[in-house]
């Protein structure tokens, strides 16, 4: 089982983001910005619909994604029998929303489970850590007013083990 990794730094051309596929973004709720684990669910060029987005081409004014949150949760020792991860995917949040693709970071991740029909996905706290700073480092002043705003729930902002949100 291998944790999320980051696909951004060196980009070749053929380098793409497609439908389905984990991203990372940015998310408000309460005034405060939250890291976002999310998928893929459709990608758009000049308002339509294409297959996939070269990552070059992510930041320019053309490109919106359209994705839908993962619900994340603290993982425990039968999620991750070597205990190097400590959060897992469990499911997918109601919420989905569009935003510029200059939002939104491609992650690489295996899927881990013991049951196939039971697929998930795990993260550690320092990459996640780490892809947070990357995003607000990235995130242009013109881009801030279309990060989208959540409410707070029993599932978001994530939460530690013993209940308090989690500050990625």
């Amino acid at each position: 089982m291998v944790s999320g990794r980051y696909t951004g730094g060196t980009h070749t051309d053929s380098a793409a983001l497609f439908a389905l596929q984990p991203i990372v973004t940015v998310i408000a709720c309460k005034g405060e910005s939250f890291l976002y684990i999310a998928k893929v669910n459709g990608l758009f060029l000049n308002h339509q619909p294409v297959d996939k987005i070269p990552i070059s081409v992510l930041s320019e004014k053309v490109a919106q994604v359209s994705y839908q949150g993962l619900h994340m949760v603290p993982a425990t020792s039968s999620d991750d029998c070597d205990g190097l991860h400590d959060w897992r995917s469990l499911g997918l949040f109601r919420f989905s929303t569009m935003v510029p693709g200059a939002l939104v970071l491609p992650i690489n991740l295996d899927v881990a489970s013991h049951n196939p029909c039971n697929a998930y996905f795990l993260f550690e706290s320092s990459e996640l850590m780490a892809l947070a700073a990357i995003l607000q480092d990235n995130i242009r002043p013109i881009h801030r007013k279309s990060i989208p705003q959540i409410n707070r729930s029993d599932n978001f902002p994530y939460r530690e083990q013993d209940g308090k949100p989690s500050r990625y």
